[in-house]
């Protein structure tokens, strides 16, 4: 997880490329006391928890 604090307002973001950095990310920026943005990274792959684009298509010659 990366984070930056923005000198001028306090703004914290964060950047979150693991799920399971999610929790700790949420935490910190509940207690930072300022405003606070998570930039979430995602698989455009990943369609929901358990389905990926590749099971979703239709395979040719089906």
């Amino acid at each position: 997880m990366r984070h930056v604090v923005h000198r001028e307002t306090s703004a914290l973001g964060l950047l979150v490329a693991k799920t399971g950095d999610f929790p700790a990310a949420f935490a910190e920026a509940l207690g930072h006391g300022g405003p606070a943005l998570i930039e979430l990274r995602t698989d455009p792959a990943q369609l929901t928890p358990d389905r990926r684009l590749a099971e979703a298509a239709p395979r040719a010659g089906q």
